[in-house]
């Protein structure tokens, strides 16, 4: 589907199926945009859309409408339309396969990209439901933000939110389930959020304190207490998998059963969750998976493990994302120049001033502080490639504790 890309025809807030595009950058773009609105003092929350059976309830004939509205046309048109067109699947489970069946006139082929990528198409134009909502969407998650002045204004928007939404999904042949919709009211004071009384058709919209979303639970509060809850889970079983394969695995094996285990499911998203009041939680059990793979007991000092193993403790993982971040987007950052040592005048960013100190921790105003910590024979690189190992390279015999330690 190279004339989606080249021509640049998908929404640019969605995320599914993109080269550069992943969950955690969907669920980023959603807390980003919910702290800058309670920086300005604004009432937000957001709407959790949850659709019925999303990919089994595709017209194709409104599909191929919109596609010829796309550009899709000629041979290439007709191509698509017999892509779809009698279709059948089956499935193979434990050797054994099912009959041959239809998809029917109301479904794309799932389990290849070209079903994927007519699915977006699909719903390319939903932010064409309400232009004053913004929307993060990720296939068939979609994320609607609302913000307001007050209270009831905020009540007022979503319900009129809410009725847009669903008149464009039902106009489009697609189901919003309202029962499994859910809403969240973001505040960061330590208060009950006010209720809000939120109906489509006299259905009631459930009001939650946090939603699992792309596979991240965001709170109310944005405390991230509840995934962190979730990732200690996750992490203690990874480490007791390498209890297990520890009497059995050479160091080197072990040490990339680590990676596999434990490594993969840390890093996920620790830019998001990796300032959080109870993160240390999360270090503990990175130290004691640290322990294990280096056959050391319980209370054996981690510092020097992390040094010899050449694994970055959990501050060093945010870091490291953290610039890789910045360095991504490099081009959003204002910059001034200072007097260093040597006499030398080098580039600094500038991290905006915010008042909130959620805000303050967050991923775009941090994240500028961390990388002007950066020695500049390292962020003078211009492979990013080599700027992520040189930067590595330090973290790793660094082996720091906190962030605040880096930015001495």
């Amino acid at each position: 589907m190279r004339h989606i890309t080249c021509n640049e025809l998908l929404n640019k807030q969605q995320y599914a199926y993109q080269p550069g595009r992943s969950t955690t950058d969907a669920a980023r773009d959603v807390i980003s945009r919910v702290l800058s609105h309670l920086e300005d003092r604004r009432q937000v929350a957001a709407i959790f859309c949850d659709l019925s059976r999303a990919f089994e309830m595709i017209d194709h004939s409104l599909l191929l409408k919109k596609l010829t509205r796309y550009g899709f046309k000629g041979k290439f048109h007709s191509t698509i339309a017999s892509f779809l067109k009698n279709r059948k699947q089956t499935t193979y489970v434990l050797n054994m396969r099912s009959d041959l069946e239809f998809i029917g006139d109301c479904a794309v082929p799932q389990g290849s990209s070209m079903g994927n990528n007519l699915f977006l198409m699909l719903v390319n134009d939903i932010t064409a439901a309400s232009p004053e909502l913004e929307y993060v969407i990720y296939a068939d998650d979609t994320c609607i933000i609302v913000k307001a002045d007050n209270s009831s204004s905020l009540e007022l928007k979503i319900n009129t939110a809410m009725v847009e939404i669903s008149k464009w999904f039902s106009a489009n042949g697609m189901l919003l389930n309202l029962d499994k919709t859910n809403v969240i009211h973001f505040q960061l004071r330590n208060t009950k959020n006010s209720h809000l009384n939120i109906k489509v058709n006299n259905i009631i919209v459930p009001q939650v304190e946090q939603i699992k979303y792309l596979g991240y639970v965001i709170d109310s509060g944005l405390t991230w207490s509840s995934h962190i809850d979730e990732l200690c889970n996750s992490l203690s079983s990874a480490c007791f998998a390498l209890s297990r394969l520890a009497p059995s695995l050479s160091p080197t094996n072990l040490k990339k059963a680590y990676y596999g285990y434990f490594h993969s499911i840390l890093i996920r998203g620790v830019d998001l969750w990796g300032l959080a009041a109870n993160r240390d939680r999360v270090f503990k059990i990175q130290k004691r998976a640290l322990r294990i793979i280096s056959h050391k007991p319980f209370d054996h000092p981690a510092k020097g493990l992390f040094i010899s193993q050449k694994i970055l403790t959990l501050p060093a993982v945010y870091i490291l994302e953290a610039c890789k971040y910045v360095r991504a987007n490099l081009v959003n950052y204002t910059k001034t120049c200072t007097r260093s040592e040597n006499s030398r005048r080098l580039p600094m960013l500038v991290a905006p001033i915010q008042k909130l100190a959620k805000v303050r921790k967050s991923l775009s105003v941090i994240g500028p502080k961390i990388y002007n910590k950066i020695p500049h024979d390292i962020t003078a690189l211009s492979k990013d490639s080599l700027f992520v190992k040189k930067l590595k390279c330090l973290l790793l015999n660094q082996a720091c504790y906190t962030v605040e330690d880096f930015m001495k």
